[in-house]
């Protein structure tokens, strides 16, 4: 692997999250009535990146993912 694709590596951070389908909404900004596994979107500033990772259906409750993207700013910032 190269040094930018080491540096891009380092920056990313994932996290999972859960919760009702209202608090998938307002993290996600997805609409409740459009929140299906596997529906990408991305923070306003293009710094964040949500994934519906599954929907339970007995309860309701939806699992997403939040991947925190590097920036241009980071990613050239960062010293060889």
């Amino acid at each position: 692997m190269g040094k930018v694709e080491n540096i891009i590596k380092s920056i990313i951070t994932e996290m999972a999250k859960e919760g009702s389908a209202d608090e998938a909404e307002k993290d996600t900004g997805i609409p409740k009535k459009k929140i299906e596994v596997g529906k990408v979107t991305f923070s306003k500033d293009g710094d964040t990146k949500y994934t519906v990772t599954d929907i339970d259906s007995e309860t309701g409750r939806i699992s997403w993912s939040v991947e925190q993207l590097p920036s241009f700013e980071e990613l050239f910032s960062v010293a060889p």
